[in-house]
């Protein structure tokens, strides 16, 4: 499966963590903010209720997953410095 990302920029997407996907992109606005604006973690009740919209059978599974594309983009943001 395919994502849009950037206009310029399509990813591939493996099947597996293809809902989770859908999951923390649907999150893009859910970040918690430092006072400086930084980006700490998503606001989990969002995420749970996305998670709860897109009827998503295994729950535990796809919120791992998220955790660690939330972990990924923290990881990415603060190597940009």
């Amino acid at each position: 499966m395919a994502a849009r990302v950037e206009q310029s920029r399509e990813v591939l997407i493996w099947p597996e963590n293809w809902q989770a996907w859908q999951v923390f992109a649907a999150c893009a606005t859910c970040w918690r903010l430092t006072p400086d604006g930084r980006p700490y973690g998503l606001v989990m009740a969002d995420v749970q209720a996305v998670i709860a919209m897109l009827g998503v059978e295994d729950v535990t599974d796809c919120l791992e997953r998220v955790l660690v594309m939330q972990q990924t983009a923290l990881d990415v943001w603060a190597a940009r410095g």
